[in-house]
């Protein structure tokens, strides 16, 4: 048993004597150079793929909640990418010469640099994977939305007595109103409400999206000035996600939101009534093609 011992005990020893310190392989020149040249092939990935990106974001309403957030993400990676771009130049020049003076430390030590400059880049390729994902859910909201008619594109036009030519979307409220108004033996009611049919919200908010609603709002806002006794009745409406009260809140919100800017045209105010209204298309459960369309807001003629 003691001579077992000493053995295992003199076999530590050994190990512990003639282990030698690890030292660092030198890279050979042709592993450095591929290790470069995949590098290279990463980055030039990388910089089609941001350029991909910048397109789908151009391509989206600027107004769009999120999409600044995500914005701001890309262009900072865009920016650390152009670094990582300038260094790749760098370490071609070092590559180059560590190459031609056959230095094993000088080519070791471009290695090191290669090997850091790939893990930048697979954090800049974790980042574009973050956008990316990022997208998909902004590019189907802004899918949702209907596309407002330019004047180019609008189905409908009549001339007001003011003068004033309403283009608009062939059966929108611009024309379901006008017909209503012009038509003696259509008379008011309570149930007769006409959707605006642009999309008036950001997604979840009461802040009107103005770009989009512009001209629909000026379009409403001339048929008013042409009929000058004619009232509204302007509804908001949500999904039935989230709780009653705060739906109703924000229905109100919304309703109020059209008022005041219809009222910063000149509409006279006591012309005009807002409140929310409990009357969403689909169930909390619905699509999300369906919920967009209870996010909306409808008027209704009170008086001719």
């Amino acid at each position: 048993m003691l001579i077992g011992l000493q053995l295992g005990a003199g076999s530590l020893v050994g190990c512990r004597k003639d282990s030698p310190e690890k030292t660092e392989v030198a890279p050979s020149k042709d592993s450095v150079k591929q290790s470069y040249e995949g590098l290279k092939t990463q980055f030039s990935g990388l910089t089609t793929k941001f350029a991909d990106m910048r397109k789908q974001i151009e391509a989206l309403p600027p107004d769009l909640p999120g999409l600044g957030e995500v914005r701001g993400k890309l262009f900072t990676a865009e920016e650390v990418l152009g670094v990582t771009g300038a260094k790749l130049t760098w370490l071609s020049g070092r590559l180059d010469a560590a190459l031609q003076a056959e230095k094993g430390d000088e080519l070791q030590q471009v290695s090191k640099e290669i090997a850091e400059t790939a893990d930048e880049i697979r954090q800049i390729d974790r980042v574009s994977l973050e956008v990316s994902h990022q997208l998909l859910p902004l590019e189907r909201t802004a899918a949702l939305r209907p596309k407002a008619p330019d004047a180019g594109s609008a189905s409908f036009a009549r001339v007001l007595p003011t003068g004033y030519e309403v283009k608009a979307a062939e059966g929108g409220v611009e024309q379901r109103l006008i017909e209503l108004i012009e038509d003696p033996k259509r008379k008011v009611d309570k149930t007769t409400w006409f959707d605006f049919d642009r999309q008036l919200f950001a997604s979840g908010g009461s802040k009107l999206d103005a770009e989009r609603a512009k001209d629909q709002l000026q379009n409403v806002f001339e048929i008013l000035k042409a009929y000058p006794t004619v009232k509204l009745t302007i509804g908001g409406y949500t999904d039935a996600a989230g709780p009653a009260a705060a739906n109703k809140k924000l229905s109100t919100e919304r309703a109020q939101a059209v008022k005041k800017e219809l009222v910063r045209l000149g509409v006279a105010a006591p012309r005009l009534d807002a409140g929310g209204k409990e009357h969403p298309i689909c169930a909390a459960s619905g699509t999300e093609e369906c919920k967009d369309k209870s996010r909306r807001v409808a008027v209704r003629v009170t008086a001719k």
